[in-house]
């Protein structure tokens, strides 16, 4: 990864992450829409995904259960609600530990 930028424009209750790889996009799409890669890129260092489920396609479906070091799971799902390949999805994303918070998602690889 070269570089990442972060805009936080609160009015709108928006949050803009752009980061710049040295990759094809091809390839950058891959890593947003495969389970394995899934399973590495969407975690962090105390938690391990145990279950990674992806239907990739508009009106498709994810989820995502992590496992603490402490045992405790954490699960996330949404619906994907815009998938044109290899440019963009727009997805939700739901923390189930607090339903009714859904976020909505747009990644693009250009």
């Amino acid at each position: 990864m070269k570089k990442t930028d972060l805009t936080i424009e609160r009015e709108k209750l928006e949050v803009i992450a752009t980061r710049i790889f040295d990759a094809p996009r091809e390839l950058l799409y891959k890593v947003f829409t495969d389970p394995t890669h899934k399973a590495i890129w969407w975690r962090c260092n105390s938690v391990t995904n145990i279950f990674v489920q992806m239907d990739v396609r508009t009106g498709g479906s994810w989820r995502i259960i992590q496992k603490g070091e402490d045992g405790k799971e954490f699960a996330f799902h949404g619906e994907y609600l815009e998938v044109i390949p290899p440019e963009k999805i727009v997805s939700t994303s739901e923390f189930e530990g607090m339903p009714g918070h859904v976020i909505t998602e747009t990644t693009t690889c250009k």
